[in-house]
């Protein structure tokens, strides 16, 4: 298996996970999406096309001392 980079390096590898944004996944490769040779199945594919994503917010809580 390899990876080739937008620069033009090539890694060579026995195994690859690919973790990247979902908008990047749902990108087409001319727009700036991965492109994976051989294509992932369709059944994958729309999958993904599915998916959605939106605002996410998080809180975090800080108190002086534990109370629990």
């Amino acid at each position: 298996m390899r990876a080739v980079c937008d620069d033009g390096e090539v890694l060579v590898c026995d195994a690859l996970v690919v973790a990247v944004p979902l908008g990047v996944l749902q990108q087409s490769p001319e727009d700036g999406g991965i492109r994976f040779t051989p294509e992932l199945p369709t059944v994958q594919r729309e999958a993904i096309g599915r998916l959605g994503f939106g605002v996410l917010n998080k809180v975090a809580l800080v108190f002086k001392e534990a109370f629990w």
